[in-house]
């Protein structure tokens, strides 16, 4: 990759959203997606890090290293037992690190669903609204040839 521009055009791709939606799940403003570059400000980059986990972001600023951080596998199935010193009540175990998980996966699959779904429920209403301006003009013309 060429720039941090393409790089980003590729993980928005691999990930199926549009920039628009990215830049709302990052709670950055319409347009600075499209202008971010390497000497954007930090906030902008822990924004994305924080929305997208998933995303290496010195890979984004870089292009070094994987498009995709490593994420540790947690097992939270083991419980202390009755005296151990543990204040959080659950042992932690760190398992193998392996590329994106499958809950992030499907946790970006859904958010892509939900701005799909939010999209057509716009285009529904705006739809039924039309209908509505259209019966309501209707009805007035049969009420005026009513009164003929």
């Amino acid at each position: 990759m060429t720039n941090l521009q393409d790089r980003l055009k590729l993980f928005l791709n691999e990930i199926q959203i549009t920039m628009q939606s990215f830049e709302q799940q990052c709670g950055i403003g319409q347009g600075v997606g499209a202008r971010l570059s390497e000497k954007s400000y930090a906030t902008t980059f822990r924004r994305i890090e924080n929305a997208f986990p998933q995303l290496n972001i010195n890979w984004l600023k870089t292009g070094e290293g994987s498009m995709l951080n490593t994420v540790p596998v947690i097992d939270m199935s083991r419980k202390n037992s009755d005296g151990d010193n543990d204040v959080y009540g659950d042992i932690i175990k760190i398992g193998d690190l392996r590329l994106v998980s499958e809950k992030d996966a499907e946790i970006c699959q859904l958010k892509k669903e939900i701005t799909l779904l939010r999209e057509l429920l716009v285009e529904r209403e705006r739809v039924i609204d039309e209908k509505n301006e259209r019966i309501a003009e209707l009805k007035e013309r049969i009420s005026e040839l009513k009164g003929l």
